[in-house]
C-alpha cells in the first residue's frame, strides 16, 4: 500500500508488489512466510476480531467504547513499531491497559476455576485467543531475532499483547455478569 505524503489519504491499494511473497517492512524486504509477517498479521486478525466482538456485544459494552477505541488505535501502533522497528508501545500503553483491567476486575466476583470460554461473551473469548496467538507469535520472533542476531525488537508489544489478553477475558466475564448468564466453570474429570 502506497501512502500519499501530501494529504493523508491512501493511494494506490491494488500494488502487486507482493506478488512474489515479499513484503517490505522498512528496514528491510521479508517472505510473507516470516515471523514477523505472521505476527503482524495476527494483530490485524485480533484487532477485526475486536471489532466484531464489539459490534456483536455493542449494548453490553457501550461503557467501555474509550477502552476499546484506544485498544484497536494501539494494536495499529504495535503493528507499525514491527513494520518501522520503532518503540512507540511502551510502558504507558502497558500501564493504561493494567489500569482499565484492574477497575473492571474489581467489579467482579472473585475467580474460582477456569470458565469455559461460550455464551454471549463467547466473541470476546475468541478475540483473546487470537491476541494470545500474536503474543505468541511475537515472542517467536523476539526470539528469533535474539538467537540470530537479527534486528531486535524490545519487549513492550509481547507485554502489551499478554495484558490486553487479560482484559479480554476481564470484559468476557464482565458481559457473563451483566447480561446475567451465569458463567459455566471448568470441572476437572477425574
Amino acid at each position: 500500500m502506497e501512502q500519499d505524503n501530501q494529504n493523508t489519504t491512501l493511494g494506490k491499494i491494488i500494488t502487486k508488489c507482493g506478488d512474489g511473497g515479499m513484503t517490505n517492512l522498512v528496514y528491510k524486504d521479508v517472505h510473507k512466510s516470516d515471523l514477523i509477517i505472521d505476527c503482524i498479521g495476527t494483530i490485524d486478525e485480533s484487532n477485526a476480531s475486536i471489532g466484531v466482538a464489539r459490534y456483536n456485544l455493542n449494548e453490553v459494552l457501550t461503557e467501555f467504547n474509550p477502552v476499546l477505541d484506544k485498544v484497536q488505535s494501539n494494536l495499529f501502533d504495535l503493528s507499525a513499531d514491527l513494520i518501522c522497528g520503532t518503540d512507540r508501545v511502551n510502558e504507558q500503553y502497558i500501564q493504561a491497559i493494567e489500569d482499565s483491567a484492574k477497575e473492571i476486575n474489581r467489579t467482579l466476583m472473585p475467580l474460582t476455576s477456569f470458565v469455559l470460554p461460550k455464551g454471549p461473551s463467547s466473541s470476546i473469548h475468541l478475540a483473546r485467543t487470537i491476541v494470545r496467538r500474536a503474543e505468541r507469535l511475537f515472542w517467536a520472533y523476539h526470539k528469533n531475532c535474539k538467537e540470530n542476531d537479527l534486528h531486535e525488537t524490545n519487549k513492550n508489544p509481547g507485554i502489551y499483547l499478554n495484558r490486553l489478553s487479560d482484559l479480554l477475558f476481564i470484559l468476557c466475564r464482565y458481559v457473563s455478569e451483566k447480561l446475567g448468564d451465569e458463567e459455566e466453570m471448568w470441572v476437572r474429570i477425574k
